[in-house]
């Protein structure tokens, strides 16, 4: 009888321990799972932190580019404009010294002359206007933000975009000057 108990005492020690080995291993599953919810919400947290920073970083970026880039389009503005003024104003004083050369010869040139000052006004204005667009982009504050400067960025271009108008318009006058010239030249 002894082994009797001995072998259910060993049975049921057995079936302790495979039961104690059960509940150790349901035990250690929830503890790991447990484990891995709290690192992945610790790298999640991660995660966030460093977008958060990331998107702080970005906009900073983008405000000294913004700065930047003004700079950089009214330095080009500046070197387009003025290309376009000095070469517009050789282009009409040559005109006005050729039709002073025709006036002096006893040519009538009085409307061809009446448009080529009209177009020199016109270059004029075009030339005040582009310093004035270029001062505008070279005033947008590099520190604001991007919807903050929207509207300084729109009347900078508004300028840009008006002065280049001028100019054609100028380059315009000074065309019909040249035509003026053939004509009356021609009909004598």
């Amino acid at each position: 009888m002894r082994q009797k108990y001995t072998l259910s005492t060993l049975l049921a020690l057995l079936a302790i321990a495979s039961l104690a080995t059960t509940i150790n291993a349901e035990t250690n599953i929830r503890v790991r799972q447990q484990i891995q919810a709290d690192s992945r919400q610790e790298v999640r947290t991660k995660l966030e932190t460093i977008k958060i920073e990331k998107r702080a970083s970005d906009s900073a970026n983008r405000a000294e580019n913004l700065g930047n880039v003004m700079v950089f389009h009214a330095n080009n503005l500046q070197a387009r404009f003025t290309y376009h003024y000095g070469r517009l104003n050789t282009i009409l004083d040559k005109i006005e010294a050729f039709i002073d050369k025709k006036v002096a010869a006893g040519e009538n040139l009085d409307s061809a002359k009446a448009k080529l000052a009209e177009a020199k006004a016109k270059l004029e204005q075009a030339k005040v206007l582009g310093e004035q667009a270029v001062t505008a982009f070279k005033a947008i504050d590099d520190d604001a933000k991007l919807s903050e400067s929207k509207d300084q960025i729109k009347a900078a271009r508004g300028l840009a975009v008006q002065a280049r108008q001028t100019f054609i318009e100028a380059l315009q006058l000074m065309q019909q000057t040249v035509k003026l010239i053939r004509t009356s030249l021609n009909t004598k």
